[in-house]
């Protein structure tokens, strides 16, 4: 049985919040309807995984999502399954079946069943946790395995480096094509299947078709760009698609016909193919990724973005995101943001945008701090003269009235108002004593309300009236607005809400349940509800009372400046913490307790804000166009989301339990139904597997005859504490944004826990004396079955502790990764252990029992990564092979030679030309 262990940077199971910190820089749920050749590199979001965040190694050969939802990386460290938060590994240091961690080809066969190709250690299969591997034994003509495909008859073709295509029937190799009986080259780069169920094979000298036994051979006689195959692919439509050396071909008819396209893609050779399900063919050069968009091949803006342009491999997972493997760069997903932000690199004159409007004619205006006031005409932004100096001034409220005239409120230039392009200037001569203007609003009998930082005017029959002698109206007052009964709502500071209607003034305040000491936004909702935002958070009436909102995925510290139902009267908020929705069907949730406890949507930083602070005092900082798009100022830029397109949520998020201990031992999922008897202390470990914005779920769990309640956890493990004998049934609902995410709700698992026997505690004491020593030792040696049985052997009476083994191993990581010991050509252990303050012999222990390496092989290993980064830059190809090995810390070529070539199966030249560099 072969053993796994899971690794999250290194650190296992119970370790895996570094990940979960790192993801909430994450992304979004979206779809690549966006993606546009056009499009700026900012409107993309992206993200990457290396070897120093999560993934075995930065080269990345192959990406698959299996069935089950996981992603899976093939790397030259090793095999690596993601779920959006954590990596589990699998390596020849923790699993017994593989004899190499170059893992370079994937395929998923019709069982669920993943098939892993190797370059040296031939082809394994995964299934429900359990490898199989097939090598010399099973018939294989080499083990340096590039490509793999199940056909339409559910048998496994395997193409391999120097020996040819086999075909894997019932666990054995039947069959053999080879230059012997015909294929043009013993190295097969790439094999697909067509419809018509003839087999396309690509080798380094040419293309074949194999169709009922027959073989027909294509070259550049028949079209093809080159005969030197990269890699082949099928699209949707059933094109065929063939990659070479010298470009890109593709078939029509009998024929083959070149992709023609500009200079930039001409200059480059296709390495990977991907579609998405809106049929958008992706392109992963050697020089970028590129979009077939009309018959032409063009560079993505977002490529450069990616951590590397040397690309590997593509993929589109079930929730559209796009992942790429890069040959020294990692693992990266980008997408589309569903936000626009909009700053001065877009061609506004300030980033801090603090009132912003839309008005009827589709302009958006918004007031920046310091720098006027700009337009937006659905194109470009442009600056708006107010003065003959505009900058210096700031605009705080915007307002169009009936008449389509637009109020622009300043600090300390007064009140503007733009009428048939004139402007006129309202200051205190004209009745406004102060000129600092926070808020504007208009009622139904065309009268405008002011509020200023020295109460509330109002601007009637041409001329402005103060009514700062009503008591709470002379503070400042940061937001106005009516009701459909056209009363009129006033937030000022104290915190006062003071409200006017048909002669008669109503004041609400702390004593009224409203927390804080600025009333930042008013809202009376279209059903009726009124909604106030303060620096305390979100606050609803009930009655003659306000009521306390808090927000189940981030309960703490909201402060809340604006407020505004979209078209289907879900909630939007401006915060201090990015932008908010509550959907419709929970703004009446009856209070618990004196509070209300609402979910969340927020959008940050992860989807592409690049300040989640937004604007706060000012009016309006939220507004909505015509056709419901919203539009939010902040302190780095006006961000615009259209809601439908934001929130959309197309895929199920499916729970997963993936094991446990219990009393500290490892169980299987389906240990837990029986567990040991006595046992007191149980974790449970799940998953979902979720990509587009991991950070937006959690769980809720229950152990069903111990949990009286549901308890809700942004973990990936429970534990259950003092136990007693008994059936439990545990239940597992994934939480998207505080709801229920669609998806299969996972049967409850049951967990059964004997009763110990009577006489259960003396038989373990007997057996202990039985035992004695040669028990603690074959429990000692069963803790180290990380190392081989003969490394356990040597440091079985080591001293060393296994807590203090962990932290060197995550000392002797951290050293080799951010201070490159390795690049001294004359390191020794002894050099190495006094940098890392440990005895040599420690460490020596450490590189073998945890790497499973001798000093030099561990040390090499490191160099060969350098060597392989420098081969694959653009920068480096130029460049001699003795001085990247002097430069990766090799003291001589022989030496790089053969490191290298134990390390990854080929020559220092032999993968330069794997990378298709001359």
């Amino acid at each position: 049985m072969t053993k796994r262990f899971s690794k999250s940077s290194g650190t296992g199971f119970s370790n895996f919040y570094s990940l979960i910190i790192a993801n909430l820089l994450f992304i979004l749920s979206s779809t690549l309807l966006a993606f546009d050749p056009e499009f700026p590199a900012s409107r993309y979001l992206h993200r990457v995984w290396t070897a120093s965040n999560g993934l075995p190694q930065s080269t990345v050969y192959a990406i698959l999502q299996t069935r089950d939802h996981f992603l899976w990386i093939a790397t030259d460290g090793g095999l690596a399954r993601f779920d959006g938060v954590r990596f589990t590994w699998f390596n020849r240091g923790n699993t017994i079946d593989f004899s190499t961690n170059s893992v370079t080809a994937l395929c998923e066969d019709k069982e669920g069943g993943l098939w892993i190709g190797t370059y040296g250690g031939g082809v394994l299969h995964y299934n429900r946790g359990e490898f199989t591997r097939f090598d010399q034994r099973q018939g294989l003509s080499s083990l340096k395995i590039w490509s793999l495909l199940e056909d339409s008859r559910e048998r496994l073709w395997i193409g391999t480096v120097g020996g040819g295509l086999n075909l894997l029937e019932n666990g054995r190799v039947v069959r053999i094509w080879n230059r012997e009986n015909g294929l043009p080259d013993d190295n097969v780069m790439t094999v697909v299947e067509d419809a018509q169920a003839s087999l396309w094979i690509g080798t380094r000298q040419g293309l074949c078709q194999i169709k009922d036994e027959r073989m027909r051979i294509f070259t550049g006689a028949q079209g093809l760009a080159g005969e030197s195959l990269i890699k082949l692919f099928i699209d949707q439509g059933g094109t065929l698609w063939a990659a070479t050396s010298n470009g890109l071909s593709r078939k029509n008819g009998e024929r083959f016909e070149i992709l023609s396209s500009d200079l930039t893609f001409n200059a480059t050779f296709v390495r990977s193919f991907c579609q998405d399900r809106q049929g958008r063919l992706f392109l992963g050069t050697e020089n970028g990724l590129f979009l077939l968009n009309a018959g032409r091949a063009q560079r993505i803006a977002a490529g450069a973005l990616l951590s590397d342009q040397s690309l590997m491999a593509l993929y589109c997972d079930r929730e559209d995101n796009l992942w790429i493997g890069t040959s020294a760069g990692g693992l990266n997903i980008l997408q589309v943001s569903p936000l626009e932000v909009y700053t001065t690199a877009q061609g506004m004159t300030g980033n801090r945008v603090l009132a912003l409007l839309q008005d009827s004619a589709g302009n958006v205006w918004a007031g920046t701090n310091g720098h006027g006031l700009n337009r937006f005409d659905g194109s470009n932004w442009r600056p708006f003269p107010l003065l003959s100096k505009t900058r210096g001034i700031s605009v705080y409220a915007l307002l169009e009235d009936s008449q389509k005239r637009l109020w622009i409120g300043t600090a300390g230039n007064g009140l503007f108002l733009l009428a048939k392009n004139k402007i006129k200037v309202f200051k205190e001569e004209e009745g406004l004593v102060a000129e600092t203007i926070l808020s504007l609003a208009q009622d139904p009998d065309g009268t405008i309300w002011i509020g200023t930082s020295a109460g509330l005017f109002v601007f009637r029959h041409g001329r402005i009236e103060a009514l700062a002698h009503i008591g709470p109206l002379a503070n400042s007052v940061f937001s106005l607005a009516f009701d459909r009964q056209g009363r009129l709502y006033g937030g000022a500071l104290g915190p006062n809400l003071f409200t006017f209607l048909a002669g008669n003034w109503k004041n609400f305040n702390s004593r009224h349940g409203i927390e804080g000491r600025m009333v930042y936004a008013v809202y009376p909702h279209p059903d009726g509800t009124l909604w106030l935002g303060t620096e305390y958070g979100l606050f609803r009436q009930n009655g003659a009372r306000f009521i306390s909102c808090q927000f189940n995925n981030d309960p703490s510290d909201i402060q809340v400046f604006g407020i505004i139902a979209d078209n289907e009267n879900r909630l939007w908020l401006s915060t201090n913490k990015g932008l908010g929705c509550i959907e419709a069907g929970a703004l009446a949730m009856t209070p618990v307790s004196g509070k209300i406890v609402l979910p969340m949507h927020f959008f940050g930083e992860a989807e592409g804000m690049k300040s989640t602070v937004c604007s706060s005092g000012f009016q309006p900082t939220i507004c909505k166009g015509p056709a419901g798009q919203l539009w939010f100022s902040t302190q780095n830029g006006v961000v615009s989301l259209k809601p439908q397109e934001a929130l959309q949520e197309k895929f199920s998020i499916d729970s997963l339990i993936e094991g446990g201990t219990a009393d500290g031992r490892n169980i299987a999922p389906l240990q837990l139904n029986s567990l040991p008897a006595g046992t007191r202390r149980i974790e449970i470990f799940f998953t979902a597997p979720f990509f587009s914005a991991p950070h937006r779920l959690n769980f809720k769990v229950r152990l069903q005859g111990f949990d009286r309640e549901w308890r809700l956890t942004a973990g990936r493990s429970v534990v259950y504490d003092g136990l007693n004998p008994g059936r439990y049934l545990f239940h597992i609902l994934p939480m998207l944004d505080g709801r229920l995410s669609q998806g299969t709700v996972l049967p409850p698992l049951v967990v059964m826990l004997p009763k110990a026997g009577p006489f259960s505690l003396w038989i373990a004491a007997l057996i202990f004396l039985l035992l004695g020593l040669p028990g603690v030792l074959l429990l000692v040696t069963r803790r180290r079955r990380a190392g081989p049985a003969k490394t356990a052997a040597k440091y079985l009476m080591s001293n060393l502790e296994s807590a203090k083994a962990a932290a060197y191993q995550k000392k002797l990581e951290e050293c080799m990764r951010s201070e490159n010991p390795y690049l001294d050509p004359e390191l020794t252990l002894a050099d190495l252990a006094e940098k890392l303050s440990m005895p040599s012999k420690h460490l020596s222990q450490i590189i073998n029992e945890y790497f499973r390496q001798n000093f030099n092989d561990f040390i090499n290993s490191y160099r060969i990564r350098a060597a392989i980064a420098k081969l694959s830059a653009e920068k480096s190809r130029e460049d001699k092979l003795l001085k990247i090995a002097f430069e990766s810390g090799f003291n001589s070529k022989s030496a790089f030679n053969s490191a290298f070539k134990k390390n990854t199966g080929f020559s220092p030249s032999e993968f330069r030309q794997r990378l298709g560099i001359k």
